[in-house]
């Protein structure tokens, strides 16, 4: 779980979607959906397998309608993650 917070995809997905490499958002976002699904985190699980599923069908508008949902699920999954290891060091 902690490995999470070092993983640099949902960065490059913000790249990727700036710079408008929808190939590469996709492949990030994928990378985030299996994660996310090896770690049972569900919400982000189910927002980056949205995001995915728009990508791959070439609905770039769709996809791109989707990443606010999907950084407040990641960000949430971060502070928790965060919280926890303040929770645990004390």
């Amino acid at each position: 779980m902690f490995k999470f917070l070092k993983d640099k995809s949902f960065n490059f997905l913000k790249i990727s979607i700036q710079n408008e490499n929808y190939e590469d958002a996709h492949r990030y976002v994928h990378t985030i959906k299996g994660i996310c699904q090896n770690l049972s985190f569900s919400k982000l699980y189910e927002s980056s397998h949205q995001m995915t599923n728009e990508f791959k069908n070439n609905n770039y508008k769709k996809a791109l309608d989707l990443m606010p949902q999907l950084s407040k699920d990641y960000y949430q999954i971060i502070d928790a993650i965060n919280e926890y290891q303040m929770f645990k060091e004390k």
